[in-house]
């Protein structure tokens, strides 16, 4: 729900008086223990563990005891409107159109406005007035009078919205909808359709779809007889409905009309399982209700990171990568590129797991695992679509080829295929490996896998850092934001289909594939998210370098330890340590760069890090073996 007023005026009103002032972080009393957000327009209490938005801030300082009080407790201080639609609105929406609701008999059920935000708000009416909400209000179809009143067979038409219905009522159709728009069907309206033959006409785009799908099987099972207007849609624009089809062909009733007697004399399609119809679906890959009104993508981004940090102890830069990550496993389809979002720590308890739990309960279908054969992953990613989640891959992934492989494989769209044969027969079939993943691991995966990945080192949480331990029940609590990400990307396909991102140029080519489908997101969502996200990259790009440096580093000393067993000179020549550096079993220095011995420059580049530096004598350079040791004692364990 949008903020009837401001949370800094309520502030005001009461007498509070900020000890401590940021953009987005008001903090009150000597502890600073509450917070109030003047942009989103929620506070929180540290102390008491409370948060809310403007109505709960009212209770929770004691001005109120519940809604209804709390809101005449803001209109005594003239802070919210006494007319009860802009009370309603929030902060500059004003009302696009009223669909006056009426019950079998006629009488006033409801008021449904919608706002020029985009945002829906229904409104109940008592002792004649229209007031905000409408708990207990019968759930009844769009013109249920009209529908109780007609008692001819003539077909009724269930559209998507009341726009299209009261267009219909003007050329004389018998129609009506829901409340609420597409996936808001309840079976408790069918009784207003009893013993008439249905034609349910779909707008024309995803959504249209599944609501078409879910009220036909809903329909269906209570015996109503009805059927789908598909051939209406051919020719109209992406999301175009009945009235874009009326403008388009001259406001002909009649032949809408042909159209819908031809569909009904085919053969009735089965009930299909649909995104409204997930009964039949794993518990574990149930498909989520998307939020009932549009969200501002820019404020839910926020609140994942917002969720992120109280959870998480992560590495700077490193949240809101992680963020944008989320919302491109909602946004996948749209990608070319699935860059996976590999979090490594150097030992255990780094909290690798909580992480993974805090972004299941954030992405569509997860599937969380701690192990997995390939056979299971190509044939999970090709029925049901889930969000990977792989946690403990150090314990599996290190000799697992064909796993490697898949993961590789399904970083591009044009590679993410595997071809098994299938069947008594050994029918060849290729299986799907498109999927977003996240990887967990102690230690780095194979360099193959860390090149299309997005890095976070995490480290071990400090006894200086604060946060909240997650557990089953705040899990639940995370649902409505999960349904946010399914709305906003509802809403925003075409947008994140036509972006055409900048990337950062400081990004090498593969990393610069990686985050593409990413900044994308970023741009459609606006706010400060493009550039957030952008320096974010650069930042941790930068970070992985460093720390690949310091590896590289360690790695060098280890085999300089092996170079050194046994030697009794206390000198060794810097063309001496690069050859026999080279000739080691297994080497890394044979190929180090770009099918190229390593250097002794670069030898010496690396161990300047550790303090030791090549001696010069009349005739070469040379290290002193002392110094070498001892960075190996302090460094290499």
């Amino acid at each position: 729900m949008t903020s009837p007023c401001a949370i800094t005026d309520v502030a005001s009103a009461m007498g509070l008086i900020p000890t401590r002032k940021q953009p987005d972080d008001w903090r009150f009393r000597t502890k600073f223990s509450l917070s109030i957000n003047p942009k989103k327009d929620v506070f929180r209490d540290y102390e008491a563990d409370a948060d809310g938005g403007v109505y709960d801030f009212v209770i929770h300082q004691g001005y109120a005891a519940n809604l209804k009080e709390a809101r005449e407790w803001l209109k005594s201080r003239g802070l919210v409107s006494d007319d009860p639609v802009a009370a309603f609105n929030g902060k500059g929406s004003g009302v696009l159109r009223e669909h006056i609701y009426r019950n079998p008999d006629g009488s006033i059920n409801r008021k449904s406005v919608k706002l020029s935000d985009g945002a829906w708000r229904q409104m109940r009416y008592e002792n004649g007035t229209f007031t905000p909400g409408v708990k207990g209000v019968p759930n009844v179809p769009y013109g249920a009078d009209r529908l109780a009143e007609d008692f001819s067979d003539k077909l009724a038409f269930i559209f998507e919205g009341e726009k299209d219905v009261e267009r219909g009522w003007d050329r004389g159709l018998l129609a009506t909808c829901n409340v609420g728009g597409a996936k808001n069907w309840k079976d408790e309206l069918n009784a207003h359709l009893k013993d008439r033959t249905v034609c349910i006409v779909p707008d024309n785009d995803k959504a249209g779809t599944n609501h078409a799908q879910k009220v036909y099987a809903s329909l269906t099972k209570s015996g109503i007889d009805c059927f789908i207007l598909w051939d209406y849609r051919d020719g109209l624009p992406d999301k175009g409905d009945f009235s874009d089809w009326m403008d388009a062909n001259n406001d002909d009733v009649d032949r809408f009309i042909a159209l819908a007697v031809s569909a009904q004399q085919k053969p009735r399609e089965p009930v299909k399982s649909t995104k409204a119809k997930t009964d039949e679906e794993p518990e574990y890959f149930q498909i989520t209700e998307q939020w009932d009104e549009p969200v501002d993508g820019c404020a839910v981004l926020d609140l994942v990171h917002e969720t992120l940090l109280r959870f998480c102890v992560l590495p700077e830069h490193s949240a809101p990568a992680i963020t944008v990550w989320i919302a491109h496993a909602w946004a996948h389809e749209e990608a070319d590129i699935s860059p996976i979002l590999a979090a490594i720590s150097p030992e255990k308890g780094c909290g690798k797991s909580t992480l993974m739990s805090v972004i299941s309960a954030l992405v569509p279908k997860p599937m969380y695992t701690i192990n997995m054969s390939p056979a299971v992953m190509f044939r999970v990613i090709e029925k049901f679509k889930p969000t990977i989640l792989i946690d403990e891959g150090d314990t599996f992934l290190k000799d697992n080829e064909d796993m490697r492989c898949m993961l590789n494989g399904g970083h591009n769209r044009q590679t993410s295929m595997v071809w098994r044969s299938v069947g008594d027969t050994h029918e060849p079939k290729p299986f799907k490996v498109w999927a977003p993943k996240a990887l967990a691991m102690i230690g780095s995966p194979a360099d193959t896998v860390e090149d299309r990945s997005i890095v976070v080192h995490l480290k071990r949480k400090l006894k200086t850092d604060k946060i909240e331990g997650f557990n089953e029940r705040r899990k639940a609590a995370l649902h409505p934001i999960q349904r946010m990400l399914a709305r906003w990307y509802e809403d925003n396909q075409i947008s994140l289909r036509s972006c055409d991102p900048e990337v950062p140029e400081a990004l090498n080519d593969r990393a610069q594939d990686n985050v593409r489908a990413l900044c994308a997101i970023a741009d459609v969502v606006g706010g400060h998210w493009p550039e957030t996200l952008r320096q974010a990259f650069v930042e941790l790009a930068q970070a992985r370098e460093e720390a690949q440096q310091v590896s590289n580093g360690v790695m060098l000393l280890h085999d300089i330890a092996e170079v050194l067993e046994g030697r009794t000179d206390p000198k060794i020549g810097s063309s001496e340590l690069q050859q026999k550096l080279v000739l080691l079993e297994d080497s890394v220095w044979e190929n180090w760069h770009r099918g190229q011995q390593i250097t002794t420059k670069r030898i010496a580049q690396f161990l300047k890090e550790f303090e030791v530096y090549p001696d010069r004598d009349a005739t070469s350079r040379f290290y002193h073996v002392s110094q070498l040791r001892a960075a190996i004692e302090r460094y290499d364990r």
